[in-house]
This record gives C-alpha cells, sequence and structure tokens, in this order.
C-alpha cells in the first residue's frame, strides 16, 4: 500500500482534501472465520474512492455469505488491511461492515439494513431526491411493518436535512447503534455509559455533499481529523466522526464516538460474536444482540407483582435454566425471526424445551399480548447456543419485545421465594 501524504490538521473546508493513513494495527472483525479488516488508507475525497482491484484472499467466508463476485464464490475474502479489502466489504451485506465497526464490549447493539426493507416494501429507489410524498410513504409503510430495530435516526430532521444539508434518512443504506457500559467502575458509582451510533450512507451519494454539508452548516474539527461537531441545539447531530473507508457517518455521546473510533483505528470489533451464529441466521433484515440473561420480574415488566412471578414460576420451573451468555435475535422479514441464545457449558435439549415453554406460556404482561399470539416456535441445540426460530404473527409487538427485554427466550434462573 503507497505511503500516504503528510497531512496538516484539516477543517470542514478541505476535510476531503488528503488521503489519510490510519494506524498500522488493523481492527479484525470474524463473521464464522471472515476476516475484515476496516483500517486502510482512507481516501476521503469529494468522490469517493473507485473501488480497487481484488487482493491476495486472506480468510474463509461463512458458507451463506454471498460472494462479491462470480470470480470470488466460494473463495476467500480479501484482507482488508488493503483498500481493495475495503471495497470487498461493501460488495457483502451491510451486517459486515457494521459490525466491523461496533465495540466488541457492547453490551447492546441493534442493526437494520434499510436498502433491504426499502426493497420488500417496494421503495427500493427512494433517496433524499425523490419525490416528498414517495419518501412520506415509505417512512408510513416501515412504520406500520414494525420490522426495523433502529433505522429512523435521521427521520425528525428530514425536512431540515433536505433543504440545509443536501442528504437525509432517505440516503441511509444501514444503521447500527451500540451501547457499553464503562468498566472500571465500583457497584456505588455511577457507571458511564457509552453509546454510539453509524449510518451507513448510499455508494452513489456524493461525498463531498457530505462533508461540505459539515461546513455550510457551522462543524468545526474536534480532536480528531475526521470529527467534527456543532453546538447548535438544531442540529441533527452534535457529534459527528466521519467513516469514508465505508461511506459511513458516526455519531454519539463523545465517549461512545471515542469507542468507535478506537475500533476504526485497531481495537477488537463485535464482528466475531455475529460470526458464531452467522450461518444459521439467514437473510438479516435487522438484529438485535445483547448480553447477559434477563430476571423474571423484569422481564414481566415494571407492573408484575409478586403474584404474577409466583404464578409464571409454577407453570415453568425455571430454578435449573442456564443463564444466557449472550442473545442475538434477526428477523428476515415481517414474518420470520431467529434467536440464538448462547448457553456455553449449559446448553442441552432439556434447556431448549425449558425456553419454549417460557415463550409458549409467557403472559406478554408488558405487551398486553401473550407470546403464542405473537409467534410460534421451535427450537434445537447448536453445541453452545440453543436456536430458536420463529413464525411471527405480530411484528411490531415482537420487535417491542425484543428492544425492551421482555424477552422469555433469555430469562434468568429463578426459583419462588415463598
Amino acid at each position: 500500500m503507497p505511503t500516504a501524504p503528510p497531512f496538516r490538521r484539516r477543517t470542514p473546508s478541505d476535510v476531503s482534501a488528503r488521503p489519510r493513513r490510519r494506524r498500522a494495527n488493523p481492527a479484525v472483525v470474524l463473521l464464522a472465520g471472515l476476516s475484515l479488516t476496516v483500517a486502510a488508507c482512507s481516501s476521503a475525497g469529494s468522490d469517493p474512492a473507485p473501488a480497487p482491484t481484488p487482493a491476495t484472499p486472506a480468510s474463509t467466508l461463512p458458507s451463506n455469505a454471498p460472494a462479491a463476485s462470480p470470480a470470488t464464490a466460494g473463495s476467500p475474502l480479501p484482507s482488508l488491511s488493503s483498500p481493495s479489502g475495503v471495497s470487498a466489504l461493501l460488495d457483502y451485506p451491510h451486517l459486515f461492515a457494521a459490525m466491523a465497526v461496533v465495540p466488541v464490549r457492547a453490551a447492546v447493539v441493534s442493526f437494520t439494513d434499510l436498502d433491504l426493507v426499502k426493497k420488500r416494501l417496494g421503495y427500493a429507489g427512494v433517496t433524499s431526491a425523490s419525490p416528498t410524498r414517495e419518501r412520506f410513504d415509505f417512512w408510513e409503510r416501515a412504520r406500520a411493518d414494525g420490522a426495523m430495530f433502529t433505522g429512523t435516526r435521521l427521520y425528525d430532521a428530514s425536512s431540515q436535512m433536505a433543504i440545509d444539508y443536501g442528504w437525509t434518512g432517505e440516503d441511509v443504506a444501514w444503521e447500527v447503534d451500540f451501547a457499553v457500559t464503562e468498566q472500571g467502575c465500583l457497584r456505588s458509582m455511577l457507571c458511564q455509559t457509552a453509546h454510539g451510533y453509524v449510518l451507513g450512507l448510499r455508494p452513489d451519494l456524493d461525498w463531498g455533499v457530505v462533508t461540505r454539508s459539515l461546513r455550510d452548516n457551522g462543524f468545526v474539527p474536534d480532536g480528531d481529523p475526521d470529527t467534527f461537531r456543532s453546538d447548535d441545539p438544531g442540529a441533527p447531530f452534535a457529534l459527528v466522526h466521519l467513516i469514508p473507508e465505508l461511506h459511513a457517518v458516526a455519531g454519539g455521546n463523545p465517549i461512545g464516538v471515542q469507542r468507535l473510533t478506537e475500533v476504526v483505528d485497531g481495537a477488537p470489533p463485535f464482528g466475531p460474536k455475529v460470526g458464531a451464529v452467522y450461518d444459521r441466521l439467514g437473510t438479516v433484515e435487522s438484529l438485535h444482540a445483547s448480553t447477559g440473561c434477563v430476571g423474571l420480574a423484569a422481564t414481566l415488566g415494571p407492573d408484575s407483582t409478586s403474584d404474577d412471578v409466583t404464578a409464571f414460576l409454577r407453570k415453568n420451573p425455571i430454578s435449573g435454566l442456564a443463564p444466557a451468555v449472550s442473545t442475538i435475535v434477526a428477523v428476515s422479514d415481517r414474518r420470520t425471526a431467529t434467536i440464538e441464545v448462547e448457553a456455553g457449558a449449559g446448553a442441552s435439549p432439556q434447556d431448549v424445551g425449558a425456553r419454549l415453554s417460557a415463550m409458549r406460556t409467557w403472559p406478554g404482561l408488558q405487551s398486553g399480548t401473550p407470546f403464542e399470539a405473537v409467534a410460534d416456535v421451535s427450537g434445537q441445540l447448536n453445541g453452545d447456543y440453543e436456536s430458536f426460530t420463529a413464525d411471527i404473527h405480530a411484528m411490531p409487538t415482537f420487535r417491542a419485545m425484543v428492544i425492551t427485554d421482555d424477552a422469555p427466550w433469555a430469562l434468568c434462573p429463578a426459583r419462588e421465594t415463598r
């Protein structure tokens, strides 16, 4: 890779003027054996850099990952320590790029592939340049569909951004957000939480439009050459980090942006955690990942009583349930979801049966709908994972359950207290 020329501190007006070489320690993402290095010689020019030619393969794709081209079908993907690797990453499902920039210690991750949602709903060509009615209709359909775990971050600012920025939420191809509880705080201290998100923009959106929109709306550099802030309370984001390698814009609170930039510059990403189950997820429109198990009382909801807890436990003895290490819920469309519960050494057919019983008898006190009216589920054991397939009858309700930890599939062990 040729050495990038030295750079001076950039301002919004010239943020796209010079290539920048990142630190030599590349970030590596494994999606079931797929090695993806985000860090590369970045080109933040006014126009996106042309796709380079393929490099030497470095690792093997998951069995169900679509090949970037017929020439690479069934072949390893190039390492992303080169510009060709970046190009290869962008040829694969958006989930790959999203998981490449999320910190490995994220406690909660939500992802939506808006391109897939638009295509399924019949709005594949919707962008900021589309007629207002068409853009409005898409969001109305998406809201009614109820299958998006994230992806609406810029919706409320659509009119403002169309006028002042030249790009809008309709130009977002994928979105991921995350939360990381910072380590090193004592139980009696208030722990900081890092919140961050990344918006992957459609590849044919002129990158210069993005960089000029920051300059023209008063954003100023904030430490890192690719990070900018605005003191305007009406701005759609206060802190922005550009990721030209992925044609993406990131944001969040200061510590969240810091954690994200560390991943871009070489810190471990979240990808391997998804990679462990990737072959079983199918097409991923939306995904929600979380760590740990959920307590029964909290899962039943804030209005639940001790009698509610007792009634559930009498039908479902879960004192021996294996505590979930992590859970991934992936939605393929409005009717199909996959739930992967990492139970480690405690994974067993009996544990699968206990989780199925908990789901099928779940009263749905938070949602107001019993789970049996929300979905039909089946399950099986896959090593350290307990895998469930859900045929969804009420996707908006299922989505609400996922993002509020109303999750009977991920219960902690519990026993009656009286």
